[in-house]
């Protein structure tokens, strides 16, 4: 699949195009990417989206992995600095894949320093696929072991389902939301204060809520992998198209970042769910 030809910085009829994404499609094309009229427009209508429904304040990174090469994919969309990708990850168009065993990628800045707190802290991604192992292997996460401060989702069971970890203070299972809903779709985990957190995906479907108390990893986030104490482990294999790290969101904030995302990706690549 060819994902585009030209550099449009403007919409029909020569109308201006959203400063946020003339910056982010600047860093594309500093990258050699040759972005379609058709995918600016997309992209743009993204950052209006969120700034008309209120939630693009709230992120702090974001990673739209579907250029099929390393560099563009690192580039946040919001702030224009760069994650880091390590190991084995193929870097298709519309997507990225790690190995299962050494592929992942870091959003480099810890979510502490990005202004996350207990009543106020958001992770979110988008998988095209499952993770091929039957239990434990992540899609986004980040486990500091003391003191205990955990946020992540892997895949938990052999059926394809889903275990969601909202900023907690424990990794016994306790204050999990467990989920057979599968992880296709972009999924948000999101707290709005210290004693429960919700997961959300597109399609205004509502995963699960859940009552626990709040911590925020003093870790950057890691997807296609968990951050472990600051190194990658629990490695997926499945094919991801947007990771991403925030404020606290609303559940009406959080789908409709779900579903402008979803929109995004399914307009800028032609791709849809399996």
């Amino acid at each position: 699949m060819a994902l585009g030809l030209q550099l449009g910085l403007a919409g029909g009829g020569g109308s201006s195009i959203d400063a946020d994404a003339a910056a982010y499609l600047a860093l594309l094309s500093a990258q050699g990417v040759a972005v379609t009229g058709a995918q600016s427009s997309a992209i743009d209508a993204f950052y209006v989206t969120g700034k008309d429904e209120g939630w693009y304040s709230a992120l702090k990174r974001m990673y739209l992995p579907i250029w099929a090469a390393a560099g563009p994919n690192a580039i946040d969309m919001i702030g224009g600095t760069s994650g880091t990708y390590s190991g084995t990850v193929t870097h298709a168009a519309g997507y990225v894949q790690g190995n299962g065993s050494t592929g992942a990628f870091d959003s480099v800045t810890d979510m502490v320093t990005l202004g996350l707190t207990t009543s106020s802290a958001s992770l979110f991604y988008g998988a095209y696929s499952v993770t091929s192992t039957t239990n434990s292997d992540f899609y986004a996460g980040a486990y500091k072991t003391s003191p205990t401060s955990y946020v992540g989702a892997f895949r938990f069971d052999s059926t394809g389902g889903d275990r969601y970890i909202g900023f907690i203070n424990n990794a016994s299972g306790a204050g999990t939301i467990n989920s057979s809903l599968g992880p296709l779709g972009v999924n948000v985990i999101t707290r709005t204060d210290t004693g429960s957190y919700g997961v959300y995906k597109n399609g205004d479907v509502t995963v699960g809520t859940t009552s626990f108390a709040a911590a925020v990893p003093p870790l950057s986030a890691m997807f296609m992998a968990r951050s472990f104490n600051g190194s990658s482990n629990s490695n997926s294999d499945g094919k991801m198209y947007c990771f991403g790290v925030g404020l606290g969101l609303s559940a009406t904030e959080a789908k409709s970042l779900a579903n402008a995302t979803q929109t995004l990706w399914e307009t800028t690549t032609g791709l849809s769910l399996p």
